[in-house]
């Protein structure tokens, strides 16, 4: 291999030998810092990027849900087969954040992991009808969730409170925290 170099080399005249010496060393001289700013400007801005564009979007920049009036929160016994089971109730006032539309579509009560649908009010039929309506952009709606438990977790006559996560047709989870039902008769 080096033969093959020193006959190619040997093709040259002299001042062509020294052309080709001065942008080896130069080429050489230049490649660390190419190196080093090619890393530079991976570390800094490229990378960067890439996490910002993997990041899962918040949901505080795609929905706002405002509590309503504690009476808005409330809970009771009732009859299923004979059973005694605890139906829990829960009404909210959503704004939609984002430029494009989605629904909510599933509740979580956290202190027993149950999940139910989501009923949304259309805010453009009248008379007003609920079910799986989406969010319009940048309007405010509300929406209500209806827990059954069977059997009951929580005694007649005393408060029940747990924290609900919403989860909207993007998957992202919307936490509300610290709900207290107030049981009614």
């Amino acid at each position: 291999m080096i033969d093959q170099v020193y006959t190619f080399l040997e093709s040259f005249n002299e001042f062509e030998r020294w052309v080709i010496g001065i942008c080896i060393t130069l080429l050489l001289y230049f490649i660390q810092p190419i190196k080093s700013l090619y890393r530079w400007i991976w570390k800094n801005t490229i990378k960067r990027i890439l996490v910002f564009l993997q990041r899962t979007p918040t949901a505080q920049k795609s929905l706002a849900i405002v509590s309503q009036p504690s009476d808005s929160y409330w809970w009771d016994i009732g009859d299923r087969r004979g059973n005694p089971v605890m139906f829990i109730h829960g009404h909210w006032f959503v704004t939609n954040l984002t430029r494009s539309s989605f629904n909510l579509s599933t509740a979580r009560l956290i202190k027993t992991g149950t999940t139910v649908y989501v009923d949304t009010k259309n805010i453009d039929s009248i008379p007003n009808y609920w079910g799986r309506y989406d969010l319009p952009p940048c309007r405010q709606t509300e929406f209500s969730v209806e827990f059954s438990l069977e059997p009951p977790i929580c005694n007649p006559g005393k408060d029940f409170k747990s924290d609900i996560i919403v989860t909207d047709s993007n998957g992202i989870e919307h936490p509300i925290k610290n709900i207290v039902f107030h049981f009614q008769q």
